[in-house]
């Protein structure tokens, strides 16, 4: 059987998406599947011990998803502000240092600084091949907490903003990666397009006709 990564796209809508964890914790929902019957059944987490039995077996998944996707600004020798550039986390090495994808790959060289807010920034101090950097990242506390923090507060900004600026609708997109506007037409999505990127530095907007 061969499987296709479309096989799992599903919509999902935005206001379904949980933006905090359910308080108290083992209040969140737990969907139960019964193989023998073919059915489904909504439960509450707390009520999983009802379900297992000696000898069963429980994976626990502790993985996390985190905004690996970063957008920053390059910092020339005299601390002022370059270009924009974009940095896509691919693998930790250790706490402080990523592998990365880097773009402009051919302006962020091993030595390059660069700013992503007030509580973030990084130095590229490796180069490998088709635009793969190594990039220690300086920061205060856990890294994982900085990255959600900027998330949250970017969609919501950038959300406001476009509906402020003519925006018909503004929503996250599935996977979270971005922002989008729908406008009436060409002229209020330019003037949300500047706006956006005069308040956001590490947004980048694209208008489509």
């Amino acid at each position: 059987m061969q499987m296709k990564t479309s096989d799992f796209d599903y919509y999902l809508p935005e206001e379904l998406i949980a933006q905090t964890p359910a308080e108290p914790r083992d209040s969140s929902r737990l969907l139960v599947y019964d193989r023998q019957t073919d059915k489904t059944e909504d439960r509450i987490f707390r009520e999983l011990p009802e379900y297992l039995r000696p000898g069963d077996v429980l994976v626990v998944n502790d993985t996390k998803v985190i905004p690996a996707r970063i957008y920053g600004v390059r910092i020339g020798a005299d601390g002022s502000e370059g270009g924009a550039c974009e940095i896509l986390l691919l693998k930790r090495i250790d706490y402080t240092h990523w592998e990365c994808i880097a773009k402009p790959a051919r302006k962020l060289l091993p030595g390059r600084e660069i700013r992503f807010s007030d509580d973030l920034s990084a130095v590229v101090t490796g180069r490998g091949e088709e635009g793969i950097r190594t990039v220690e990242f300086r920061f205060d506390g856990v890294f994982e907490d900085v990255l959600d923090r900027r998330a949250a507060s970017a969609v919501g900004t950038l959300k406001l903003l476009l509906l402020e600026n003519g925006a018909l609708g503004a929503a996250m997109t599935g996977s979270g990666s971005a922002v989008f506007g729908l406008f009436p037409d060409r002229d209020s999505a330019l003037r949300a397009q500047k706006a956006a990127r005069d308040a956001c530095r590490e947004s980048f907007l694209a208008v489509t006709e």
